[in-house]
């Protein structure tokens, strides 16, 4: 059974567009019915969900409080080793 899911942000709970500001604020769109299902599955199903990203953003951290996700890794460069500490932390393969 699938306990975990385990995403990236631009491109996959975004349009994959970054935009920038003249006062150089980073705006990213993100998706409703991608944030419905992963709010579904943190809050209703009780399940945990992850992300890892190479980016930095704030924006990122309030999405994530407002779908309950447990795990946010930001500026990751090596995402398999991040993945596999999620993995022995939660007592998952």
């Amino acid at each position: 059974m699938i306990e975990l899911i385990v995403l990236d942000v631009d491109g996959t709970l975004t349009d994959g567009k970054i935009i920038y500001t003249n006062d150089g604020d980073e705006i990213k769109q993100f998706d409703v019915s991608d944030g419905l299902a992963v709010a579904t599955w943190t809050k209703k199903m009780g399940k945990k969900a992850a992300i890892i990203t190479g980016r930095t953003s704030t924006l990122l951290e309030r999405r994530a409080k407002d779908l309950n996700i447990t795990h946010l890794y930001q500026k990751i460069h090596n995402k398999d080793e991040v993945l596999q500490n999620i993995l022995d932390e939660e007592g998952l393969t």
